[in-house]
């Protein structure tokens, strides 16, 4: 009987066995699945710890990169979270800059209208005045609330931005520790 140990060496020898020739890859690959009661080399046990070694570093570098690409996806959510927010309340902003304007237009024609209003007028005259006056002021009030809204959605945004970008400085910390190269 011919022992054949991990790296294809013949333990001993007393007659020819075409087994013995075959491709090492392939001993090796059923060695490492278990499939086949290969006996170790003697050097083989001294490679076991390097192996456990590189292992739990392959495994600890999947770790990290699991950790940094979701920290990443963070960051960047977030940003986008703020810029859209960013957006609202620029428009926001215009509209209610555009609407002030209106206010002040109608709210100036109201203000001609009663400085030359007559006491021979008729009231009708002026009503339509009053309701487009009316009409801006609310307008205004639900562009403010608006902008008000939109506001604070940025400020929100804007704070879980900075949240994420100082988690992930503590994470690119926490990573490079020398503690963690383990």
């Amino acid at each position: 009987m011919v022992s054949v140990y991990h790296d294809g060496a013949e333990a001993s020898s007393f007659a020819y066995d075409a087994s013995v020739h075959t491709d090492t890859l392939e001993q090796d690959l059923s060695a490492e699945l278990g499939r086949d009661n290969v006996v170790p080399h003697p050097q083989q046990k001294d490679r076991q710890p390097l192996r456990t070694a590189l292992s739990a570093i392959r495994i600890n570098l999947d770790q990290r990169m699991r950790e940094w690409r979701g920290s990443a996806k963070v960051v960047e959510q977030s940003l986008r979270q703020l810029v859209a927010a960013e957006q609202a309340r620029s428009e926001a902003l215009s509209d209610l800059q555009r609407i002030e304007a209106e206010v002040a237009h109608s709210g100036g024609v109201v203000t001609q209208a009663l400085a030359a209003f007559d006491e021979d007028e008729d009231i009708r005259d002026i009503d339509p005045l009053f309701e487009r006056s009316q009409q801006a002021l609310d307008e205004l009030e639900s562009a403010a609330g608006e902008l008000s809204i939109a506001q604070e959605w940025c400020r929100s945004a804007a704070k879980q931005y900075a949240e994420a970008l100082r988690r992930e400085q503590v994470l690119r910390l926490y990573i490079q520790s020398p503690s963690r190269l383990s």
